[in-house]
């Protein structure tokens, strides 16, 4: 009986724990591990104490590897979870609620990305309704008096290979097409007249829109 009871007393607290925490430091701590499934809490929780020390946040992952934190604030964190991934989070906060966003990115051969998003109790939520990820045709930019349509263009790329990073500082949101790192010389030099390298997307309340040139 007693086991019982303090079994559910822990659940109690850690799910307190979880509802009141207030900065993405406290939430990449407490996150249960379908995002950082490398990295236990404990090692989760060295890798800031090191990191506010001001030395390396580095920590054994599960893997036998080496994760490093690369930048830990109250809204931005950033870890090489290993030598071919690297993972972001962070808020986006406004009046009603909190979300907490995720971007994992693999890195080889050509670095590609998938985009989360989370409330505070870690439950899923629909990610295009902070962001509607680009597709290849937005990267595509038919010059005045060209007559290749962008249909042609997209024709000859088979995979859209895109990946996405969070500049914490601006609330910009980077979208950046990968091609050249996995295309053909030959096919990326006949697609990249008309391809723009990145799109940038601001955040405007709890949405990011795409930033006019």
């Amino acid at each position: 009986m007693k086991r019982y009871v303090f079994t559910a007393l822990m659940a109690a607290l850690s799910l307190f724990s979880i509802v009141n925490a207030r900065t993405i430091r406290d939430f990449f701590v407490n996150e249960p591990g379908e995002v950082f499934t490398l990295l236990s809490d404990n090692a989760r929780m060295d890798m800031l104490d090191y990191y506010d020390a001001g030395q390396p946040g580095n920590a054994g992952n599960n893997m036998g590897g080496l994760s490093v934190l690369q930048k830990a604030d109250s809204d931005y964190i950033s870890v090489r979870m290993s030598e071919s991934s690297l993972t972001e989070m962070f808020l986006i906060v406004n009046k009603k609620d909190t979300a907490i966003f995720v971007i994992s990115t693999c890195l080889l051969p050509a670095a590609d990305s998938q985009v989360r998003a989370f409330d505070t109790n870690w439950t899923a939520l629909e990610s295009e309704k902070f962001f509607k990820e680009p597709v290849m045709s937005d990267f595509i930019v038919i010059p005045d008096g060209e007559k290749k349509k962008k249909k042609d263009v997209e024709s000859m790329i088979e995979f859209p290979i895109i990946s996405y990073s969070y500049n914490s500082l601006t609330k910009e949101l980077v979208a950046k097409q990968n091609l050249k790192d996995y295309m053909t010389v030959e096919g990326y030099d006949e697609v990249s007249p008309y391809l723009v390298d990145s799109l940038v997307y601001v955040l405007k309340g709890k949405k990011f829109s795409l930033k006019k040139k």
